[in-house]
């Protein structure tokens, strides 16, 4: 794969180049392999899928991706000996960079149990990717068949040999960048006109937002920091609850999720900061292009095919657990309005004309550095279907979990979480910056956004 890199691919990038910005996913497996084999998988995977053997070169200001020259996946091994050994290492991944330039743009990292080498235990297998090449849905696709590849039985096989010929992998060219992929609408001068009326749009919000807002303290940003993680989440039964609500109220999960935090956040963070009126925030949301370019592309395909979504609500102080115990919960409305923002900025186009901005605001926000881009950043994924590799089975790995952490810098959302729905159960994968709280209170905010879930579920 040679080609000059997209807008998003782009402005991701730039954010590697400025601080760590990569994915970490993270599969918690009953069961250890043998690193040889996990050794072979990776050297066939990086055959199998042009964007895992590539560079990132700059020539004359703009990024491209190199297939020369670059080395195999780097694996690390690292013996575990408790039950979250894991999460340290996984708190140092979301931390480093890919060396870009020098490639690939993904390693991996198995955790095992000292001395292990195959056959009953535990283990966590993951794997950090630059955002460039993939988003959550490529990083599942890749993990599955990374997966797949070290069960036992599975023919990974060498370079060449019968491994190659008798697995069945389809052949998937690269992609071009998403951009060349937009509906014709939103491509040429017609894009440019409806990109122009999303700055318009964007500008009347500022105005707004500063004016409604004058007089908050706004929170810092940090000359230095450090990603924190915090995985949480509801049990099965609590999220089958909340998702019956949501379908009740004709709330989608992300909106409920975005409500969540912006209420826990704004009590936790802002709580002094005028609480008797509701106050201005802005949070992000993120959309899976996929479904939607011109033709659509398969989950199967590598890419970063995602746009980053801004907007502002005014959120209410509330109460413990949203207030719902008092019958004053804000969290219903707040849901609701979240919901019909997102749905009407899909329906006019905004996950388009926000991607045509992102290197220009990725440059802009990086360049100036004075002040955050939101609040909260919440992605939801819905169902993962990485579990489906592990079922069950006379000597295979099984799954007992699986996370992914996002990397954020100073000028990032203040409280950000990966979110999807693992074996029934809501998980919420929280990354926070320890310049802005500690441990303490991040899990008080976590714990809180967990109570007002629950109580919505109850409702």
């Amino acid at each position: 794969m040679r080609r000059k890199l997209g807008i998003f691919e782009t402005a991701a990038t730039l954010s590697n180049d400025h601080a760590a910005f990569v994915v970490v996913a993270v599969v918690r497996l009953d069961g250890v392999v043998a690193v040889e084999r996990l050794r072979e998988a990776l050297d066939l995977l990086q055959r199998w899928r042009s964007p895992l053997a590539v560079r990132i070169v700059e020539r004359s200001g703009r990024f491209f991706y190199e297939p020369e020259g670059v080395p195999a996946i780097p694996l690390r091994v690292v013996e575990r000996s408790g039950e979250e050994d894991w999460r340290p290492v996984a708190e140092a991944e979301v931390n480093e960079r890919v060396d870009s330039a020098v490639g690939p743009l993904l390693r991996c990292v198995y955790v095992r149990p000292s001395g292990g080498e195959g056959g009953e235990g535990q283990s966590e297998l993951m794997v950090t990717f630059h955002h460039a090449i993939m988003d959550e849905v490529s990083g599942a696709e890749v993990l599955g068949e990374l997966l797949e590849l070290i069960q036992p039985g599975a023919q990974a096989g060498e370079a060449g040999e019968a491994g190659d010929e008798e697995r069945d992998v389809p052949e998937l060219p690269p992609l071009p960048p998403v951009e060349e992929l937009f509906p014709p609408a939103f491509r040429g001068f017609r894009g440019k006109l409806r990109v122009a009326g999303f700055l318009g749009r964007q500008v009347v919000d500022e105005v707004g937002y500063r004016f409604h807002s004058r007089g908050r303290g706004r929170p810092a940003v940090a000359e230095r920091f450090r990603c924190r993680i915090l995985p949480v989440g509801l049990s099965r039964e609590e999220t089958s609850a909340l998702v019956r609500q949501t379908r009740r109220r004709r709330v989608t999960v992300n909106g409920a999720l975005s409500a969540a935090f912006l209420l826990a956040v704004r009590r936790h963070l802002y709580g002094g900061e005028r609480p008797d009126r509701p106050l201005p925030m802005r949070y992000m949301t993120f959309a899976d292009l996929r479904p939607y370019l011109d033709p659509p592309v398969s989950d199967g395909a590598l890419g970063s095919l995602i746009s980053m979504l801004r907007y502002t609500t005014d959120v209410e102080s509330g109460s413990p657990n949203g207030g719902a115990e008092l019958g004053d919960t804000p969290f219903w409305p707040l849901a609701q309005r979240v919901t019909g923002q997102v749905a009407t900025g899909f329906k006019r186009g905004d996950k388009y004309s926000a991607l045509l901005l992102a290197e220009t605001m990725m440059r802009q926000v990086l360049g100036q550095r004075r002040e955050r881009m939101a609040a909260t950043a919440v992605s939801y994924g819905g169902a993962t279907r990485v579990g489906a590799v592990c079922e069950p089975g006379e000597g295979r790995l099984g799954m007992r979990g699986m996370h992914a952490f996002v990397s954020n810098f100073e000028v990032g959302p203040e409280y950000t979480a990966q979110a999807r729905i693992v074996d029934g159960a809501l998980q919420l994968d929280i990354l926070y910056l320890d310049s802005d709280m500690d441990a303490a209170l991040a899990e008080v905010v976590a714990e809180e956004i967990l109570d007002i879930l629950r109580v919505a579920g109850g409702a």
